[in-house]
């Protein structure tokens, strides 16, 4: 049976919310700025009732004996409203409103780039590139230079959405890269520092220290599905970034991934999406170098659900330390293979998801769980609406 796959991708913060874990960073690839207020900057304020009306009259001493007493002669240019009127000089907004007086706010980011590598050679020439993403989009590039101190510096960033800075810094021929925080209205300057590396092609004895899955149910009416997310935390003990393997048609993998059967919707989050990560052959590659340390790959995924019946499979890309994986609650387990439950206080998560786990997980190694009652929550009822209001209901 044919099924069609659909990749999306997204950064800010977080995948599907990240299952209740921060991603980019985070990576969460992605916070979302609160709405903007919706007044217009270019409406007055309403006349007021406390403003003495104009008489239909004549000018100047005509006037005088038939406007009230103490009220401004006609031919005097009224040099301020009454106390406690709204000002409405040019049309503007008074004082307070929402909008008044506010400024269009710009971010700005300071990168302290230096060698990572002890003997290394000079960087200060290397390119360097700051793209913005937001919502898994490139809202704008930058490709600037580093100072004589190895600093680049950014002013006058539009923060009109919410955005993550990925820096781009090609060492040796080779692009290396840092995902840096969310800046918002909120956060609009940020300072971070980035180190690169020499490169290598010598294969590193890299390993994951903690392979992290959430499964949550989703689907409205007929359309349900298991939604994963994954986080693997890899480690590469050197001390130069390692520009990985050559495949059969000459391409360079720094990490391969075995994605299980019937999958879709494939969503990219930090370590994945700015490195171009794509999925081939049931795998989800990832090209760009691996960097020394530690670094998070965030990706996610949806597995169909047939009567209730759903089935996982894992492949351990590297030597993991600890495999986790978080079932949906009310979830059945049919069947397990290379993992047991887990015991003890972390046995369950915050929302009661049940954990079953695997420690000291081979490269190559296979995890299976076969999952029955799977129950999908009802679709919430919508509040009634108050009496007349028809509009801002959440």
């Amino acid at each position: 049976m044919s099924r069609e796959r659909s990749t999306r991708t997204m950064m800010s913060g977080v995948i599907w919310a990240m299952a209740g874990a921060v991603m980019f960073t985070g990576v969460a690839m992605g916070q979302h700025t609160p709405a903007p207020h919706g007044a217009s900057d270019t409406v007055s304020p309403p006349p007021s009732t406390n403003h003495p009306p104009t008489p239909p009259t004549t000018q100047g001493a005509a006037a005088e004996g038939v406007l009230p007493a103490g009220h401004p002669h006609l031919d005097q240019s009224p040099t301020s409203m009454p106390a406690g009127h709204p000002g409405m000089g040019g049309g503007g907004l008074p004082m307070g409103h929402p909008g008044a007086g506010e400024e269009k706010a710009m971010g700005a980011l300071r990168v302290l780039i230096s060698q990572g590598t002890p003997g290394g050679a000079a960087i200060l020439q290397d390119p360097v590139n700051v793209a913005l993403y937001s919502k898994g989009k490139v809202l704008k590039t930058y490709d600037v230079k580093m100072d004589a101190k190895g600093v680049v510096e950014l002013k006058d960033l539009p923060l009109d959405e919410a955005f993550q800075p990925v820096v781009t810094v090609t060492h040796a021929g080779v692009e290396q890269q840092l995902v840096g925080p969310s800046m918002t209205k909120y956060q609009p300057a940020i300072e971070i520092a980035m180190k690169v590396y020499e490169v290598t092609e010598s294969l590193p004895a890299w390993s994951i220290g903690m392979r992290h899955v959430t499964i949550e149910t989703e689907g409205v009416g007929k359309v349900r599905s298991l939604k994963v997310t994954e986080m693997i935390g890899g480690f590469n003990p050197l001390d130069k970034a390692w520009v990985g393997t050559l495949n059969e048609k000459k391409e360079r993998e720094t990490l391969s991934i075995t994605l299980p059967a019937g999958f879709s919707d494939l969503i990219m989050g930090p370590g994945m999406l700015e490195a171009g990560a794509k999925e081939e052959g049931g795998k989800l590659i990832r090209r760009k170098a691996m960097l020394p340390q530690s670094t998070e790959y965030w990706f996610g995924y949806s597995l169909p659900v047939t009567d209730g019946k759903a089935t996982l499979s894992f492949v351990a890309p590297a030597d993991t330390t600890l495999f986790a994986v978080y079932l949906p609650v009310g979830a059945k387990v049919e069947k397990a293979e290379g993992v047991e439950m887990g015991t003890g206080p972390m046995a369950k998560n915050s929302s009661g998801m049940q954990l079953y786990k695997a420690r000291q997980v081979k490269a190559g190694a296979t995890a299976t769980i076969e999952l029955s009652n799977i129950v999908f929550a009802p679709k919430p009822q919508t509040r009634p609406m108050e009496h007349g209001k028809t509009e801002g209901h959440p």
